[in-house]
């Protein structure tokens, strides 16, 4: 590593690296990656690798969403038939009813959720 880019280095660590010191410090490094080609390809390497977890983390967090929604959706759609259908019931019977169902419905959601590996 040249002295140039130990000074910089340095003054970085230090805290004391202004706006034109860090560009300066940019092009000297682009300068060595242009270079070293196995540097340059490990950058390139490094950045497909992050774009590729990015675009997994993507499709996983949406994934969960989706399946929270369908989740909740599916408790209230279950809260409203239990209210509708057992009125003359007692409360406590509509709530046992309802985590009944509810559970049932999240053990097969699980099973999907499994059945698709998310």
């Amino acid at each position: 590593m040249s002295s140039r880019l130990e000074w910089f280095k340095k003054r970085y660590t230090a805290g004391h690296l202004t706006w034109s010191e860090l560009e300066d410090a940019l092009n000297l490094l682009e300068h060595y990656e242009n270079q070293n080609p196995v540097l340059s390809k490990e950058k390139w390497r490094l950045t497909e690798e992050n774009q590729r977890i990015q675009k997994e983390w993507d499709m996983c967090d949406k994934a969960c969403k989706m399946w929270r929604t369908r989740a909740e959706n599916l408790i209230g759609a279950v809260r409203v038939f239990v209210d509708k259908n057992f009125k003359g019931g007692s409360k406590a019977n509509r709530e046992d009813y309802t985590q009944m169902v509810t559970a049932a419905d999240v053990y097969k959601l699980r099973e999907s959720l499994e059945a698709n590996k998310w």
